[in-house]
């Protein structure tokens, strides 16, 4: 809502500015008129300075206007980090928003990797005892060995 106040303090201002420039312009269009085809009753003759003056006036108006959007353009941009830019509590909600849901991403992660080791730990010992049974298995006599006193 600020934003918006300011901004069309700021378009008036411009509005003003404009309106100013269309001014000097009229009054060098009025007086250059009036000096040339008004002046004394009749025509007046134009003076080598009178080239010169209306120059320079030309360059000072358009001076003068670039000046004025040269500002306005400044204004605005002030006005609208100053309106539209987000206040410091915003700037910190969405910093701690940020920071939790990548903590919460972090801690899935962690979870997963975990979960995935145990997997892999229980799935590979639970192999290498199967196989060591096996293989226990395979190389014992299927008899058990009789008792050397038995023997005789």
């Amino acid at each position: 809502m600020r934003w918006h106040t300011w901004r069309c303090a700021a378009s008036w201002a411009g509005s003003a500015a404009g309106v100013l420039v269309l001014v000097l312009v009229g009054i060098w269009v009025a007086v250059s008129w009036r000096a040339l085809a008004h002046g004394t009753g009749e025509r007046a003759e134009m003076s080598w300075y009178d080239p010169i003056t209306w120059a320079t006036f030309v360059v000072l108006v358009v001076f003068l206007a670039v000046r004025a959007l040269i500002g306005l353009a400044a204004l605005e941009r002030r006005l609208a980090v100053w309106g539209l830019a987000p206040s410091d509590k915003e700037v910190l909600r969405r910093r701690v928003e940020r920071l939790s849901r990548t903590r919460a991403e972090v801690l899935e992660a962690v979870g997963d990797e975990r979960r995935r080791i145990e997997r892999d730990l229980h799935d590979g010992v639970q192999q290498r005892l199967v196989a060591l049974g096996m293989l226990l298995g395979r190389s014992g006599p299927s008899a058990p060995p009789a008792c050397p006193a038995a023997r005789r």
